[in-house]
């Protein structure tokens, strides 16, 4: 017997109409599952992403400054010692350039009016600035994980693996001068000064003896806060904020690792909490950028989100509503300009663990 269904009937095709769903459009426009710095780096606001808790100010860059000595003066005493005192020059000044985001959309007059009234399926104009903000989020993401190209690279913000953070296969603090960057991060050699130096070390297995180990040494000997009361406080906050960020192939080897231990041996290191592998109370979380773009070296980046700003230059953001383009009568564009670079304000308290260098993914 034949099959029959409702396009099979030509008469009643061409006397009913399709079912419209309005309003309906189902997200298949990105390849990232999720934008994990975005989400921690930007709101989501009534005219689209903004920068959360950005540090606005002027000038020619954002001055990175910081104490690197105490004084030769405190020692102990006896009954009528004469005093000898001296200063000691102990503080340096790095820079961070600006840098500019713009994104935009773009439109016909002749396309809204065919997208008016009840022909209008879904909002035409305001999927485009939707694109428009997918566009913006997609480099974001990029610029924070990754950065700048090299050195000829002026326009790009200063992510962490291209800029801030620099592969060492060797353990402990040895993240020196970024191999695109000779300079040092902020124009500040950490040859010169080696205690702007991050932690460092290279993984082979995800189990206890080797990356297991290497996290928690990290985590332990990062934990840098400075003499107690200081007069003058630092950029990043003394209560640390750390998170561990990894791709995909790390994570699941983590979660197995959890599981063949699941013969009733109590671990206080690594856990699972509601699905989500956890090492000594910090979560670790799977970037999909990172996956996409990392998953040889398969970096863990063990992140102290409080010593991480973006800074951005006073006066430089611009909103642009719909506008006629005089050489196109009939066609309007909006566009928005941010400012934005990157900042690590204390390098020795992040770490980068990876299998090899990312720089080479």
């Amino acid at each position: 017997m034949a099959t029959w269904t409702a396009q099979s009937f030509t008469d009643l095709v061409n006397s009913t109409l399709p079912a419209i769903r309005k309003d309906k459009l189902n997200d298949i426009a990105t390849d990232l599952r999720r934008y994990h710095a975005a989400q921690k780096l930007l709101k989501m606001g009534g005219d689209g992403p903004e920068w959360r808790n950005r540090k606005i100010r002027g000038g020619l860059y954002y001055p990175v400054n910081y104490i690197t000595a105490g004084d030769d003066n405190a020692r102990n005493i006896g009954f009528f010692e004469p005093g000898n005192f001296n200063q000691t020059d102990g503080t340096i000044a790095g820079q961070v350039g600006w840098r500019f985001l713009r994104t935009g959309a773009v439109y016909d007059r002749k396309q809204a009016l065919v997208n008016s009234d009840e022909n209008a399926i879904f909002d035409f104009i305001g999927t485009k600035e939707y694109q428009m903000e997918i566009g913006f989020v997609n480099l974001v993401e990029a610029n924070v994980w990754d950065g700048p190209s090299g050195s000829t690279d002026d326009k790009t913000p200063f992510g962490f693996l291209k800029y801030w953070l620099a592969y060492n296969a060797t353990t402990g603090f040895y993240g020196g001068n970024h191999a695109s960057f000779t300079s040092g991060p902020a124009g500040l050699s950490a040859t010169t000064y080696t205690r702007l130096k991050h932690y460092t070390a290279q993984y082979t297995t995800v189990d206890d003896a080797d990356l297991v180990a290497k996290m928690f040494d990290a985590i332990n000997l990062t934990g840098f806060m400075g003499i107690p009361n200081k007069p003058i406080k630092g950029d990043a906050s003394d209560n640390r904020n750390l998170e561990i960020d990894t791709t995909y192939d790390t994570w699941s080897a983590l979660y197995r690792l959890l599981e063949a231990k699941s013969d009733g041996v109590v671990r206080k290191d690594l856990v699972l909490n509601n699905g989500q592998v956890m090492f000594w109370n910090l979560p670790v979380i799977e970037v999909p950028y990172l996956t996409a773009n990392h998953s040889t070296s398969d970096p863990v980046m063990i992140l102290d989100w409080s010593d991480i700003a973006v800074v951005g230059l006073s006066g430089a953001d611009v909103d642009q509503t719909y506008r006629e383009i005089q050489a196109q009568p009939g066609v309007f564009e909006r566009y928005k300009e941010r400012s934005a670079n990157i900042v690590m304000h204390n390098r020795r308290r992040q770490t980068l663990i990876a299998k090899s260098d990312p720089m080479s993914d």
